[in-house]
This record gives C-alpha cells, sequence and structure tokens, in this order.
C-alpha cells in the first residue's frame, strides 16, 4: 500500500508526533510512506530512513495586511502543489492532519483520484464560525473522519459525515516508571495560554495549600501568559510554592513519583499528556472539557477525578480527596498503569493500519468501475 500523509508541519505538538508514530509503523510494515508537509522537511521526531519526507515551503510569514494577500496566494499555490505531488507520488490512500491542510486536501478532492481520509485533532464547537462553516462544509467529503473522541464523532455525525473514533498513541518514552507511592509534589504540563487555564489551578493550589502546606505545584511549559502568571503566584503569596519549570521534553517521564497530575484546561482534543500521566501511573484531576476525552479516561473516585471548566472549589477540592487519602493514591496509581496495554503503539497504530487498508480497497475498486 502507498500512503501520502498531510500535515502542516512536523514541529514539537501531539498531532505531529502521532503522524510520525503511524508513519514508523506503516513503514516497518511494509507500506511505502510519504509525508508532505506545508512547511520544510524538518521533523522534531525521529523519522525512520524509510519514510518519505517532502516539505513544500509555502508557510505564511507576513503580518498585518501583507499576510492576507500572502494567504490568498499561497492557499491557491499550496492546493496546486498538493494535487500535483498527489498525482505524482500516485497513492492507494491520503490521509491529512489538522484543518488547514485538510482544508487544502478536501478541497482539492475531485482532482487526487485516491481515497481521503481526514482527522480532527480538536474541539471543532470551539473554532471560528469560518472555520465551523468550512468544517461543515468539507469535511462530508472525506471517506472518513477519524475523531479522537466519541463526542466529535457524533458532532460531525449529525452533519452526514462517516466517523471512526481512534485515540492517540501512548508515547512510550514519555512514560515514567511505576512508583506505589507518591511524594508531596503535584504537576501540570502545557503552553501557558488561556485555552490551559492554569491562573484556575494556582487558585485551586492556594486554597489547597492552606491546609496542606508541605505541598508544591509544578508547571511545565512555556508561552505568552508566562509573565501574567509569575505576578499571579506572587499576588497570591505562593512564589515558594509554585514553580514555573519551563519545558523539558518528556516530563512524565522524570515525574512519576509526584502526588498527582492536574489538567486545568477550558478546551483540549486529545490532551497526550493526560494519557502519559496516567500511564506513569499518577492519580490525575482534569476539567471535563467539551470533546469528552477526559471522562473517557477518567472514573471518579477509581483512577482520578472530573470536575467543571473553571470552577475553582470543584479543583481544589478534588485535589485534595487524592492528597489526603493514602490508600486511595495507591489504588488509582495502580488502576492508572492499566492504560499502558490499552493503549499502546501497537494497538492504535493496528487501528490506523486497518482503517487504511479498509479504505484503500475500497478506493480501488472505486477507481476501476
Amino acid at each position: 500500500m502507498r500512503i501520502l500523509l498531510f500535515i502542516p508541519a512536523l514541529n514539537s505538538g501531539g498531532a505531529e508526533r502521532v503522524m510520525v508514530t503511524i508513519s514508523n509503523y506503516l513503514s516497518k510494515r511494509g507500506h511505502t510512506v510519504e509525508i508532505l508537509t506545508l512547511n520544510s522537511d524538518y521533523s522534531f521526531y525521529q523519522i525512520d530512513d524509510s519514510v518519505i519526507v517532502r516539505g513544500m515551503n509555502l508557510s505564511i510569514k507576513n503580518k498585518g495586511i501583507k499576510r492576507k494577500f500572502e494567504i490568498l496566494y499561497k492557499e491557491l499555490y499550496r492546493r496546486h502543489k498538493f494535487i500535483k505531488e498527489v498525482n505524482d507520488f500516485r497513492p492507494d490512500v491520503v490521509l491529512s492532519f489538522l484543518n488547514t491542510t485538510n482544508f487544502i486536501a478536501l478541497s482539492s478532492i475531485k482532482r487526487i483520484h485516491c481515497p481521503l481520509i481526514v482527522s480532527e485533532r480538536n474541539d471543532p464547537s470551539s473554532y471560528s464560525k469560518i472555520a465551523q462553516f468550512l468544517c461543515r462544509k468539507l469535511y462530508p467529503k472525506a471517506r472518513t473522519i477519524v475523531c479522537q473522541g466519541t463526542k466529535v464523532a457524533d458532532y460531525y455525525r449529525k452533519i452526514g459525515a462517516k466517523c471512526v473514533v481512534i485515540a492517540n498513541p501512548l508515547n512510550t518514552s514519555a512514560i515514567g516508571e511505576f512508583i506505589e507511592n507518591g511524594n508531596n509534589k503535584l504537576v501540570t504540563v502545557g503552553r501557558l495560554e488561556e485555552a490551559k487555564n492554569q491562573e484556575l489551578l494556582i487558585k485551586a493550589f492556594a486554597e489547597v495549600v492552606k491546609k496542606h502546606p508541605n505541598y508544591v505545584l509544578e508547571i511545565y511549559g512555556e508561552g505568552n501568559l508566562e509573565n501574567e502568571l509569575k505576578l499571579l503566584i506572587n499576588r497570591l503569596g505562593l512564589s515558594e510554592k509554585v514553580f514555573l519549570c519551563g519545558t523539558r521534553k518528556n516530563v512524565m517521564a522524570t515525574v512519576s513519583d509526584y502526588n498527582c497530575f492536574i489538567l486545568s484546561s477550558n478546551y483540549e482534543g486529545f490532551p497526550n499528556v493526560l494519557l502519559e500521566a496516567m500511564a506513569s501511573g499518577l492519580p490525575v484531576v482534569s476539567t471535563n472539557f467539551s470533546t469528552g476525552v477526559a471522562e473517557e479516561l477518567i472514573i471518579d473516585d477509581i483512577n482520578g477525578y472530573l470536575v467543571p471548566i473553571n470552577d475553582v472549589h470543584k479543583l481544589s477540592e478534588a485535589i485534595e480527596k487524592i492528597i489526603v487519602d493514602n490508600d486511595k493514591n495507591k489504588r488509582m496509581r495502580k488502576e492508572n498503569i492499566k492504560i499502558r496495554e490499552l493503549f499502546s503503539e501497537e494497538v492504535v497504530c493496528e487501528k490506523w493500519e486497518r482503517l487504511l487498508l479498509e479504505n484503500c480497497t475500497r478506493g480501488k475498486n472505486d477507481r476501476e468501475d
């Protein structure tokens, strides 16, 4: 099977990691694989030598009014180059990740002469009105839409699209060694941006630390809100209790002896870091963001807790439940390592291969008619 995978770039994001993981797996299974990007052929993640990587070098660089003209010009040229690359490579199936490339691929579907699968990596209800319109208009044209949770799949089924649910595979190098007893440290990982809502977590931790002054919170990530969060930490008198630690590769592999992991996001697609925390044995607390992925992973009082978005009291209450009951903490840790088998790279990538083969077969029959 010849497979072309399409993505804006191969930077350090979760979608990029998943695409590289799938590509390496498919290549080792004997398939011919090419990754096409809108940018360069650089990859943050290690790609197998047998995987072809091609970059269009058509990233958007200008700002302001010039950016609008550049987008108009380059979108047309990106579409032209995508069609040419597909027809030159002659894949049996195309798999596209992320809206930018999904829109290009779907608008070109009549000219690429092969089945097209797209993957929705985020919460479509959080998109701009224009992006939501394009999703409703274009996504039903895909042979299949791959979603990461059932709520997002239901969103697209309502507009007549065919959907399947495939969760992200675990990054095994990011999983920590299982440790039965946690220490007095709490941890979160994510960009310092509004969507991740670390402000909520800091405020909730301020309530926790009043009763449990021996605990500390470490926040890993960088972003535009770093200075604002520093000011908040100082204003709440937490400079010796809450630490902005910057970025660290594979954080979960180094913090599996911490007491618990907290995700305070307003919205997420499929948070790889939550899966990695659970697979490392950490009890978890997460907001119940709209894609529903957290509620598919977490069973209250069994392996963690779900809390409403932007509720300081509920979040602090859930954290306290985990840190005060050592026996419950141990049970949650043992429960969460079961995730390792359910979401292993082998299990998840096999689902992707089966899906591609099924669509590839139908695609060939369609072209022979």
